[in-house]
């Protein structure tokens, strides 16, 4: 979570559990089992490190690419 711009961090915070399950979901990371234990800091934390890890500037064009989640997209 460190590792994300402060206005990407406040926006995940804001976003309220259920929606924060659902992201987590879609990272594949996680399964469906253990998505339902997981309290608000762990999702936080998957959801997190997947938005670092899909964050790779593009070869040659220097543009990164953009992750769009609900409202908020961070790139």
């Amino acid at each position: 979570m460190d590792q994300l711009p402060a206005d990407q961090q406040e926006a995940l915070r804001k976003t309220n559990t259920e929606r924060l399950r659902i992201m987590a979901a879609k990272t594949y990371d996680v399964g469906d089992d253990e998505l339902e234990t997981m309290d608000r800091t762990a999702l936080l934390d998957v959801i997190a490190t997947d938005i670092v890890a899909r964050t790779v500037l593009q070869v040659g064009g220097g543009r990164k690419n953009q992750i769009k989640y609900g409202k908020w997209s961070c790139s």
